[in-house]
């Protein structure tokens, strides 16, 4: 399923959520359809028909983005940790005791 990018969903979150508290405080004709123009932008981008489904898959969308693009909480790091060598340009793996000296138990 194709969505939109993430900040454009949230920009229009916000814009249509901004406009809902002025409409309530003014009631103005300008922005009511200002509301309209930003409600029916959203109900297009996560194809619905009203202003609360569109909310609420919007949000739902942004949060499977942010869910796929951030690592999962079973993943991981790698092992053995490496270091980075600034004069090389790559990753060098290093062995967890390469700076200890190992003295035998008498």
């Amino acid at each position: 399923m194709i969505t939109a990018h993430p900040p454009l969903l949230r920009e229009l979150i916000e814009r249509c959520e901004t406009l809902r508290r002025h409409l309530a405080a003014d009631n103005s004709p300008e922005t009511t359809r200002r509301l309209e123009d930003a409600a029916y932008t959203l109900c297009v981008i996560t194809a619905t028909r009203q202003l609360d489904t569109a909310l609420f898959v919007a949000r739902r969308q942004i949060a499977e983005a942010t869910r796929q693009s951030s690592p999962s909480a079973t993943e991981m790091p790698p092992w053995p940790p490496h270091e980075v060598d600034p004069g090389a340009g790559h990753a060098r793996h290093e062995p967890r005791t390469a700076n200890r000296t190992f003295q035998p138990r008498e």
